[in-house]
């Protein structure tokens, strides 16, 4: 799931799914083995579902408060972790 992007420094990205908690610990693994740190995060995921307000359905809200909040949480967390 990680990827090189062409830049000056020497990076990489993860596409795991924020719902998998092993897919994240597996992407940071990757990680941690390419560079032996972590430098920074850029926790950049969301998803909007464009409804008006009335016509929302649980369902979709559960799906945006899962990635946008619950998401952002683990990754941040297990970033941090790794990061201290």
């Amino acid at each position: 799931m990680s990827k090189r992007m062409p830049t000056s420094g020497d990076t990489t990205t993860s596409g795991a799914p924020l719902s998998n908690q092993c897919a994240l610990h597996l992407a940071l693994a990757t990680t941690m083995a390419h560079f032996g740190h972590v430098d920074g995060l850029v926790n950049n995921a969301g998803i909007y579902k464009a409804a008006n307000f009335l016509d929302i359905t649980e369902a979709d809200w559960d799906a945006v408060i899962h990635v946008n909040l619950k998401g952002s949480f683990l990754v941040g967390q297990a970033v941090a972790r790794e990061m201290l």
